[in-house]
């Protein structure tokens, strides 16, 4: 069973950072943890069948680093329907 199963992936999941220079948003560390604990590798191929995202986009998520907001908005959407 998935370690998402038992909770719902909500709107503080994801923080906005506006002053970024580009529409971004940061995925909380929580997340985070739960997806890594959901990958069975670090391939790209393997990020992108689990989380439907490039290696890059995870590489920065993992680093707590910006991502494009469409893609944040996207992956947690995707987990909620998934419930991952």
């Amino acid at each position: 069973m998935s370690s998402f199963s038992n909770a719902a992936v909500g709107d503080g999941d994801v923080e906005a950072l506006p002053n970024c220079g580009f529409a971004a948003v940061r995925i909380s560390r929580n997340i985070v943890e739960k997806m890594d604990l959901e990958l069975r590798a670090q391939t790209a191929e393997c990020v992108m069948d689990t989380f439907g995202i490039s290696v890059n986009t995870w590489v920065k998520i993992k680093r707590g680093e910006p991502i494009r907001r469409s893609v944040g908005h996207r992956l947690v959407a995707r987990l909620k329907c998934n419930r991952l």
